[in-house]
């Protein structure tokens, strides 16, 4: 690969037997998005949607989630489900003490050169209809199992502050 642009993540990149956790980011030379988990059982899930760019249109924002049921992965792209596994893995996902990081890259590209907004990380599999509820009403930040979320109205610099309890 040559690179990418991290939207969110806990990977520590230090090899190809990198320490991590999951990733949602785009592949370049793939024109992919990519929604990637390591189970704590060592197993891995790598879901990619192709072609990316071909659901893009400039200056839109857009709505991406990446979910994992506890046995296949699925990326929904705007409320509707664009990719699925094709086969389960069953585990929990594996906790890393790597931090979260926001618009990075990774390879021969530069960082983010885009906005993100409302991003949250749950403790449960959302569904469907959920995730097209938290489209149009994003979360508060003391929702049941929201782990972590990052609206970007807070914070200053290169920090964003989580708005649950949990930050």
């Amino acid at each position: 690969s040559n690179g990418g642009y991290m939207l969110f993540e806990k990977h520590e990149h230090v090899g190809a037997n990198a320490n991590a956790s999951y990733a949602v980011y785009t592949e370049y030379d793939y024109d992919a998005l990519r929604f990637d988990i390591q189970l704590d059982n060592g197993n891995s899930i790598n879901l990619r949607m192709e072609p990316f760019s071909s659901h893009l249109l400039l200056k839109t924002w857009h709505h991406i989630t990446g979910v994992y049921d506890g046995d296949f992965t699925h990326i929904y792209f705007d409320g509707v489900l664009v990719a699925s596994s094709q086969t389960n893995s069953l585990g929990n996902i594996k906790n890393t003490n790597f931090p979260i990081t926001m618009a990075d890259a990774f390879g021969n590209v530069d960082h983010w050169d885009g906005d993100l907004d409302n991003i949250s990380l749950w403790n449960t599999a959302l569904t469907q209809s959920e995730i097209q509820n938290y489209m149009n009403c994003p979360p508060t930040g003391s929702e049941s199992d929201l782990a972590g979320y990052w609206n970007f109205e807070q914070g200053s610099g290169t920090t964003a502050l989580d708005q649950t309890s949990n930050g």
